[in-house]
């Protein structure tokens, strides 16, 4: 019994007061990059990106990552959040807009691979026969 919790108190999981051991700054992007993003994105290849649901995809990345990264203490004793260039120079850049948009080329060179009898082929290749009229529709 002793050999457990003495185990345990050097591992990365809540002990006694429910403290626990932050990951190093290093390993948070790459739990984001792992975890997170790909959850939020999941089957995102076919959805349309509007202005509005691209700024709450940017807002809640942000948010999710000021959680992640915690405050910065400052050297008069205040502690601060980070800001969004802080958090974009964490990133290096990959925000989950440029994730998706990556995801979509993926997707497109997977359907062009795709053989030429394949049913998302002949999807790709179709032509409308007429188009739908201009305006709004009249009354009946």
């Amino acid at each position: 019994m002793a050999g457990s919790i003495k185990s345990t108190k050097n591992s990365n999981y809540p002990i006694g007061n429910g403290t626990r051991n932050l990951p190093a700054c290093r390993s948070v992007p790459h739990l984001y990059n792992t975890l997170i993003r790909p959850t939020v994105t999941y089957a995102s290849e076919t959805c349309v990106l509007k202005e509005n649901m691209i700024n709450k995809l940017m807002i809640f990345e942000r948010k999710i990552m000021r959680k992640i990264l915690c405050p910065t203490r400052l050297d008069d004793g205040y502690w601060r959040i980070k800001n969004n260039q802080e958090i974009n120079d964490i990133l290096k850049g990959q925000n989950i807009i440029g994730f998706i948009k990556k995801q979509r080329l993926d997707w497109l060179g997977h359907v062009e691979r795709m053989a030429e009898d394949n049913n998302m082929q002949k999807i790709k290749r179709w032509k409308l026969m007429s188009k739908r009229p201009i305006g709004r529709p009249k009354k009946r």
